[in-house]
């Protein structure tokens, strides 16, 4: 039955939204005392309400006599297995990871060291050069020159060349080349010398540029080198309290500004360098939050995200404000302010939301390329978000079982423009009046699709399991990566599976998830579990995952608590934390991931 039909024919039968028929009552709407007990999503506390009625409608449970608008069958709710009837994605029990070791760019100025310039003699082969050249400061010092003398201005504005990396014998030989040459070429140089080496790349507010990064050898972690600076990995462990743990984390850690971070293909002799994943920072996916409305009222404040109202105008409109209050883990989104307006239709198989919205970013800005001083550029964001889903098939197998084909998809656009004198990636300047802002642009869009085959069921009256076999293309890093020469599918590919148990107030769930292939953090082998239990008017839950990142196993570990205040309102808080578990550096809290929350919802 549709929402609308749905929700009317429930008031027809319980007129009082805010008081419902007990269960001792059943027989006023021509049900047993179990069906009604079967139609209560919250039987503890003994009354079905009239949304409760409604969303049974809209799950199609009931068979109604269109005569006398009466029911004459309830049909068996496959616990865990039916969603909730309103659009939007499900809970996610299996997430991906996006927070990295950070800094603040004007409390933790950060600047590297300047060991000088080496210029190879002519004719000098990349074998010879490799044998010579077998340090991060010999490396800095063959770089220094491309970031001035040599740099390749006609590259970087014409576009000639390959769409990635030049071969590392190429720029040799060439000796001029842009960010992604020069880097690239220190990087084989340091591989070929038992470096753990690779050319990374950054978007963020005015800037779209590659660097080095490397791992020292001696477990110092994680270092950089950006032409002739270099930020050892002993100068980022200062600053961060402990080693950077990855590529991703050096530069995080150098540009916290950074809104993708972009890793390149292994080094190798006599080939070109493509992108090859994505990492999505919490700056990224900071954004992205502002775009998503649930379609909820609701008044919510987090370290992370600030204050955020929502507000369902009807069923299919609503809106969401968000301010931050000055504690994001991403510094350039600190004290930001949007607003959105969204649009929703469908049930939990197909569905759709798309949103419109507007943030100003006092904040924004980014390090110089070289000296790495800080320029503020405060920014405008105006975004538009879609997303979805679609279940082709949905067959129940027998009265427990059911299986279900779903694609889905995620979209956002962002128009972006930023204020204030400065530099660019190629050592040009900027004016100071508003202009438009292409690296803020290509760090805040996003877009993914999802094709998953779920068979989800229950095994008896407490325990139910979910599985899924999917693969989640993305769109970005596609279209980032076949742009300079990149091989393969990059999607995430996967299988996943939870057991779930219900008794009463009582709830437990443990679950898993492999990826055979991995193109961005949106998603992580790993393994979940929770527990939850509900008395009275309290309910409260504790969720563990465990998950695999280039940093090691990440623990996050929330714990949640929710007071039902009234039928319709009920009042909650969170508090979320991590650490890091990295075989060769030890055990790490890692503070970007910690989180705490409280708020009020309201559903009317």
């Amino acid at each position: 039955m549709d929402p609308l039909s749905a929700r009317n024919l429930a008031q027809k039968m319980i007129p009082d939204p805010q008081k419902g028929v007990s269960h001792d009552r059943a027989a006023d709407l021509g049900l047993t005392r179990s069906q009604i007990q079967t139609l209560d999503t919250h039987p503890q506390d003994g009354e079905l309400t009239q949304a409760e009625l409604a969303q049974a409608l809209q799950e199609n449970r009931l068979e109604i006599d269109p005569q006398s608008q009466t029911i004459t069958q309830v049909k068996p709710r496959l616990a865990f297995v039916d969603e909730p009837t309103g659009p939007g994605p499900q809970r996610d029990l299996f997430p991906g990871y996006s927070a990295l070791g950070t800094r603040d760019p004007k409390s933790q100025p950060l600047q590297g060291s300047n060991p000088g310039s080496y210029t190879p003699p002519a004719g000098i082969s990349l074998d010879a050069l490799t044998h010579k050249l077998t340090t991060p400061d010999q490396v800095t010092q063959l770089l220094q020159p491309f970031g001035s003398k040599i740099y390749d201005h006609d590259r970087a504005d014409n576009g000639t060349g390959p769409g990635g990396a030049q071969s590392p014998e190429y720029t040799l030989e060439a000796r001029k080349g842009i960010c992604r040459d020069s880097h690239f070429l220190g990087a084989y140089i340091l591989q070929e010398n038992g470096y753990n080496a690779r050319q990374t790349g950054y978007k963020s507010e005015g800037i779209q540029h590659a660097v080095l990064t490397y791992e020292g050898k001696n477990h110092e972690g994680f270092g950089m080198i950006e032409y002739g600076t270099h930020y050892s990995p002993e100068q980022i462990a200062k600053i961060l309290g402990r080693p950077a743990l990855s590529h991703e984390e050096a530069v995080q850690a150098v540009r916290p500004e950074a809104k993708i971070i972009n890793v390149y293909s292994k080094p190798e002799a006599n080939q070109t360098g493509y992108i090859e994943r994505l990492h999505y920072t919490m700056g990224h996916m900071l954004y992205q939050d502002t775009m998503r409305l649930k379609h909820e009222n609701s008044l919510e404040w987090d370290k992370a995200g600030g204050v955020k109202l929502e507000g369902a105008l009807n069923e299919n409109w609503g809106f969401k404000i968000t301010a931050d209050t000055g504690s994001s883990p991403d510094p350039t989104a600190r004290n930001s302010v949007s607003a959105a307006v969204g649009y929703q239709t469908g049930n939990s198989d197909d569905w759709m939301r798309i949103a419109a919205g507007v943030q100003y970013r006092p904040e924004e800005g980014h390090h110089s390329i070289g000296p790495n001083q800080w320029e503020s550029h405060p920014a405008l964001m105006l975004g538009a978000h879609a997303e979805g889903q679609w279940t082709p098939l949905k067959k129940n197998l027998g009265e427990n079982h059911q299986l279900r084909t779903t694609l889905g998809g995620e979209l956002t656009g962002a128009l972006a423009l930023s204020q204030g004198e400065g530099t660019n990636a190629s050592d040009g300047k900027t004016g100071a009046g508003w202009k438009m802002d292409q690296g803020l642009m290509a760090g805040m869009n996003h877009a993914t699709l999802r094709l998953g085959q779920h068979l989800d069921g229950k095994l008896s009256e407490h325990f139910s399991y979910k599985t899924e076999a999917f693969i989640a293309p993305d769109i970005m890093a596609m279209g980032l990566g076949y742009g300079t020469g990149g091989k393969g599918i990059y999607s995430n590919v996967g299988v996943n599976g939870s057991l779930h148990y219900q008794n009463s107030g009582f709830g437990a769930y443990v679950g898993g998830q492999y990826l055979a292939l991995q193109a961005n953090n949106l998603e992580a082998t790993g393994a979940s579990t929770g527990i939850s239990y509900s008395k009275g008017i309290f309910s409260v839950r504790s969720d563990n995952s465990f998950l695999d990142s280039p940093e090691g196993w990440r623990l996050r570990t929330t714990q949640a608590v929710d007071v039902k205040l009234t039928d319709s309102i009920k009042a909650y808080g969170y508090a979320t934390q991590e650490q890091i578990f990295n075989s060769t550096y030890g055990h790490f809290k890692n503070d970007t991931g910690m989180n705490v929350g409280v708020g009020l919802q309201a559903r009317f």
